[in-house]
């Protein structure tokens, strides 16, 4: 479960409606129900719409944990409705990554992730922790989809990003990470983290997952793990859940029997075997649920999607297009986002193999990070708006521009040789080098562009190579440039 950090408007509450979600989030960080508070916070309190779609985040949590995963859903769908209009990306994010994290844990792993990218897309530049959570999220579904080394490379990201200020929970699934990636002795400090937290907040059921984990994973890797089960055991007799106070039992069997101590074994495991058919009926109701869940969203979304299709006032329209739209825009500059440019280019290379000319630029602003760290990231966000309008204006209708990632941006010129593309490019280089910054005045950016022309048996990773080459060149050559790639 996502950690979720209250917007600054929930501390001007009154006082009674403040101690009413204190409470509830306490309750959450523990895992244990608060839907009724919730509920009578809702109905009773004076919320503005931000406010409205964070307690909505914070009940489809609750509901969760209480098993009603069609609720959730359901609520979480409602909150983004409402948090779409507050233009909170934070907010709107950590829904998205609810809704994302409901399809993975029922198996639809694509769906997942394709929820998850447009989660990570929406992350302002300062909500590291919240980004670090998307590419947790993200690394676990390309996991699951046997692209281990997309999944090993995101790792790798979050590694360099740190951990600071993460909550337990983000700790648990960096652990989880780590040991499906074979990395045993990192996932064993990751739980043990993650279970000083649970601790911490009092949140048994937390607590309980990770002694188990830790107790499995010290067996191994060759350590003694009979004190972490034995702790797991208690906790797991104290909440009196049989799923894991058969899975317990058995690794404390395994553990014995390992060490010949076959009495000790037995026992464990006729405490494993009479847990059985209670631990399958709480994992046959578990799947049932899960299924029920992923129904439930199926129908919901359609539900929300015919709603909208049907709504006549220009706001119904409105949102109708960000939900159809979201997964292929960039929510910042409104340009098409990679995933757009993925699904589209292999079309325009194509047509470009049949004999129709194609260009791309691969545009980088230069110093960028300076603009974050002297201003601050809203400017940063601002700056990139407007670039990304400067480079719609320079479009045609045929052109493709998208945000690469960052303060990269790419632009494809379907029918254009690459004398014609690198006129564009220096127009565009001109336009940014004379740019007045509406965010900030008397800031003077300027803009590196490598082109590079389609060549027979490109395709879109080569194609975007030799246009990085080239952006390399410009870079390494002083900047403010436009360069081309070597022809291979």
């Amino acid at each position: 479960m996502n950690a979720v950090s209250p917007s600054p408007s929930i501390r001007t509450l009154l006082p009674a409606q403040a101690d009413l979600l204190v409470q509830a989030r306490a309750l959450v960080k523990r895992e244990l129900p608060a839907s009724l508070l919730l509920t009578q916070a809702l109905r009773h309190g004076q919320w503005n719409t931000a406010e409205q779609a964070e307690i909505a985040l914070l009940l489809g949590q609750s509901q969760l944990l209480e098993g009603h995963g069609g609720k959730a859903v359901s609520t979480w769908l409602a909150g983004l409705e409402r948090a779409q209009g507050t233009g909170d990306r934070a907010l709107i994010a950590r829904l998205w990554l609810a809704v994302g994290d409901t399809h993975a844990r029922s198996g639809d792993c694509e769906t997942a992730l394709r929820l998850h990218e447009h989660a990570i897309d929406l992350v302002p530049g300062a909500e590291q922790t919240l980004r670090s959570a998307c590419r947790l999220a993200l690394a676990t579904d390309l996991l699951a989809l046997q692209d281990t080394a997309t999944s090993a490379a995101l790792l790798w990201q979050i590694e360099q990003d740190g951990t600071t200020n993460w909550p337990a929970s983000q700790f648990e699934t960096l652990a989880e990470l780590y040991r499906l990636h074979g990395r045993l002795t990192d996932a064993l400090v990751y739980h043990d983290r993650a279970h000083q937290l649970h601790a911490q907040a009092d949140c048994a059921a937390g607590s309980l997952r990770c002694l188990l984990r830790i107790g499995q994973l010290q067996q191994q890797l060759g350590q003694d793990g009979e004190a972490a089960l034995h702790a797991a055991l208690a906790q797991a007799d104290a909440l009196a859940t049989h799923v894991l106070q058969a899975d317990v039992h058995h690794e404390l069997a395994a553990l014995y029997e390992a060490r010949g101590d076959h009495e000790r074994a037995l026992e464990h495991f006729d405490a494993f075997l009479a847990r059985q058919p209670q631990a399958a009926a709480t994992r046959h109701a578990s799947s049932k649920r899960l299924a029920a869940i992923e129904m439930r969203l199926k129908l919901l979304t359609s539900e929300i999607e015919l709603s909208q299709l049907r709504e006549e006032t220009l706001a119904g329209r409105q949102q109708l297009q960000k939900l159809e739209n979201a997964a292929y825009r960039d929510s910042l500059t409104q340009l098409p986002n990679r995933r757009a440019l993925n699904e589209r280019l292999p079309d325009l290379l194509a047509a470009a193999e049949a004999g129709q000319p194609l260009s791309l630029l691969l545009l980088d602003l230069d110093h960028f990070k300076s603009v974050n760290d002297e201003y601050s990231h809203a400017v940063g966000d601002d700056v990139l708006v407007s670039a990304g309008e400067l480079l719609r204006q320079e479009c045609r209708d045929s052109d493709l521009p998208a945000r690469f990632g960052g303060e990269e941006f790419v632009l494809v010129l379907p029918g254009v040789r690459l004398n014609d593309a690198m006129h564009t490019a220096e127009r565009i280089r001109l336009r940014v080098r004379s740019q007045r910054w509406p965010a900030q005045p008397e800031l003077a950016l300027t803009v590196s562009i490598g082109c590079a022309e389609f060549l027979p048996g490109d395709n879109a990773e080569i194609l975007l190579s030799r246009a990085d080459l080239a952006l390399y060149l410009a870079k390494r050559t002083g900047r403010d440039r436009v360069c081309t790639a070597p022809e291979h």
